[in-house]
């Protein structure tokens, strides 16, 4: 189906930015930080600022750093992802999800649901769709950030791990969710490209039953 190849192919860019406020720190940590809560929300910013000038190598410097300086487990897990999308933007795909992984057995926070989404995408562009779908399904199950601009690529990838195994049905409903994500946060190019794949696969589904 030429049509789904090249709709599949519109899928926009899995976008984990979010919001700048920094959850309690950890309440086990007995060392003085090395930076100062606000000077490390700024070395994230700073961070975040070279990764979006595609100066891949200073802001995985950057991010890096802020892993090992942070005693804040949500500041490590902002600096990890970070990390993991400057890897992912150099293409390499199996570093940046050594970085996320193992994946936390539960997701408590928009963080950790971000961070499964993202080693969900790398997971099915490595070509490993059966563990791709369980990070991804986590992440959409986390109701704590129902708005997060990451929720409308993860369940298109999420429609994208079901068509991998087969499953057109859960893949239908799947890019169903997109299309409404997509639409919510205005993104008629996203949508589109959603009605193009559940254009198909209502004629697959419908030849399945017959």
């Amino acid at each position: 189906m030429k049509r789904l190849t090249h709709a599949l192919l519109l899928l926009p860019a899995l976008l984990l930015g979010g919001c700048r406020t920094p959850p309690a720190a950890d309440p086990a940590a007995d060392a003085a930080p090395l930076l100062a809560p606000a000077a490390k929300e700024q070395a994230l910013e700073n961070a975040g600022a070279l990764l979006r000038a595609r100066r891949t190598r200073e802001a995985l410097a950057a991010f890096m750093a802020l892993t090992a300086e942070s005693e804040d487990p949500a500041l490590r897990t902002r600096a990890l992802l970070g990390a993991a999308q400057a890897l992912r933007a150099e293409g390499n795909t199996a570093g940046a999800l050594a970085l996320l992984t193992p994946l936390p057995s539960s997701v408590g926070s928009a963080w950790e649901a971000r961070r499964h989404a993202l080693a969900g995408e790398l997971r099915l562009r490595l070509d490993d769709p059966l563990r791709a779908r369980e990070a991804l399904r986590q992440a959409l199950a986390y109701s704590g950030d129902a708005a997060g601009p990451w929720r409308p690529a993860a369940s298109f990838n999420l429609g994208k791990c079901a068509l991998a195994l087969g499953h057109p049905e859960e893949a239908r409903a799947a890019f169903a969710g997109a299309r409404e994500a997509f639409l919510a946060r205005g993104d008629r190019r996203g949508a589109e490209a959603c009605d193009a794949v559940l254009a198909d696969l209502e004629i697959l589904i419908a030849q399945k039953e017959h």
